[in-house]
């Protein structure tokens, strides 16, 4: 999870650590000019709730941090293996959640916890308090005054799933479950409004007005906007070097592979790195 610095973009960046020792998760950030060959200036390390960078403020100033041992254990693709998690055992722990952390005080808030969410799940989720809550996708939108991010549970039983989509303002007030559930790996545009997938559309959807405010593209250009990579998938227009249809980035020579696709657009992966 790295991020380049806001406040000092053309030297410093935000990634996260784990103490080898403890497994403890921090947020480390580095000057690449400071030293010889660049050096840590400065570690977020919390010993109560040891929190990695969730994502960082695009405005600056403050990052998000979220449990990533609690996701190591509940969705492992999105957390750190061996991280320590304070929280096992725990369904809706009300020391976890959502945290802000201020870049130049240090100082760690927790802008909304697990136990909160569940309470206001519950009614419409009756089966909650037997499901172990984890978030995802934390974003800071470009204004740096409103929060996403995704709260989930048994995310790898489609029957059982639980996926919500909340937003919040920067100093977790103003906490709003969305109406609709814009997936695609979402993203911020400007202002509240957030481009992602519905159905088979490529949108922008408001999170003030909670509606589908416009579309991008069509399902011809936009044809998988969840963002699945499906290597099996023929339908698509995609094609490699070896035939049409072929969408596997196995190299049996050693060579890189070229990806086309029907519509013109192409690209060339060397091993799994995109060039």
């Amino acid at each position: 999870m790295l991020y380049w610095n806001p406040e000092t973009p053309e030297t410093q960046f935000f990634f996260n650590d784990r103490d080898p020792k403890t497994g403890e998760v921090f947020c480390v950030l580095f000057d690449i000019t400071a030293g010889g060959n660049g050096r840590r200036i400065r570690e977020f390390r919390f010993e109560d709730t040891p929190v990695g960078s969730g994502g960082v403020a695009q405005s600056g100033g403050w990052f998000l941090g979220i449990n990533y041992g609690r996701l190591a254990r509940l969705r492992p693709v999105t957390g750190y293996p061996e991280a320590f998690d304070w929280t096992g055992g725990v369904n809706h722990p009300a020391d976890d959640g959502v945290f802000k952390i201020d870049v130049r005080s240090g100082k760690k808030t927790l802008l909304v916890s697990f136990a909160r969410l569940a309470e206001l799940l519950r009614p419409i989720h009756p089966n909650i308090d037997r499901q172990a809550l984890f978030i995802n996708h934390t974003l800071c939108n470009r204004q740096g005054d409103r929060i996403f991010f995704f709260v989930r549970a048994d995310f790898a039983d489609r029957d059982r799933r639980l996926d919500v989509p909340w937003v919040m303002n920067a100093d977790g007030t103003g906490l709003t479950q969305l109406k609709q559930h814009i997936g695609g790996h979402p993203e911020w545009d400007e202002g509240h409004r957030m481009i992602g997938r519905s159905g088979d559309r490529q949108v922008v959807y408001d999170v003030d007005r909670q509606e589908v405010v416009e579309t991008l593209g069509t399902p011809q250009i936009f044809q998988d906007p969840a963002g699945m990579w499906r290597s099996r998938r023929t339908d698509a227009g995609w094609s490699t070097d070896s035939g049409r249809g072929s969408t596997t980035s196995t190299r049996s020579s050693g060579g890189p592979t070229d990806f086309h696709c029907a519509a013109g657009a192409s690209l060339r992966m060397i091993g799994s790195r995109e060039i």
